[in-house]
């Protein structure tokens, strides 16, 4: 083949690579927070299973948050999970923590699935957590429940395998959602 032919099929390659592998670009609105969301990791517990904590009822304030933008309702094309941490109170590093997942649902549920509703998570921190676990966003749109009035958030803790917590640690999670043209 000639070298002409070749720097053609090459330049062809390229650019449907280029194409087919262009990234979502999303125009963002404003951003919905929710801070301080507080729970104590008990210590003693085994983990053999999750541990889970549940916040069952919290308000969007969507409405809030949409005045405050001076945003058009019509104008949203989506919510999608942005940035999100857990931080110990008293500064002791999460050491035994393997991974973590926050899971949200309607509020009416009496739990979150993990396949459909986990929309930050870690894995494998192999014992690299510090004071603060910085989390990664999931890719869903959550714009049906997040524009809603209410939502439930479960933090869901996998320890290493054969550790149990060492002691009590305050701690609290911090997450921001992104809202979307």
């Amino acid at each position: 083949m000639s070298a002409i032919k070749q720097l053609g099929l090459l330049g062809l390659l390229f650019l449907l690579l280029s194409s087919s592998c262009q990234k979502e670009k999303r125009v963002r609105i404003f951003e919905l927070a929710y801070q301080n969301l507080e729970f104590d990791i008990p210590a003693g517990f085994n983990g053999s299973q999750a541990l889970i904590f549940e916040f069952p009822e919290l308000k969007t304030n969507f409405e809030s948050f949409l005045n405050q933008s001076g945003a058009d309702p019509a104008t949203v094309g989506g919510i999608f999970p942005l940035n999100a941490r857990i931080t110990s109170f008293d500064g002791t590093e999460y050491y035994y923590i393997q991974e973590v997942e926050i899971r949200v649902c309607p509020s009416i549920q009496a739990d979150c699935t993990a396949q459909i509703d986990g929309v930050f998570y870690i894995e494998e921190l192999n014992g690299r957590a510090d004071d603060d676990i910085d989390l990664q966003p999931g890719l869903q749109n959550v714009k049906d429940l997040m524009s809603g009035e209410y939502f439930r958030v479960e933090v869901v803790l996998f320890l290493d395998f054969g550790q149990i917590t060492p002691f009590d640690q305050p701690s609290r999670l911090d997450m921001t959602f992104e809202v979307t043209e």
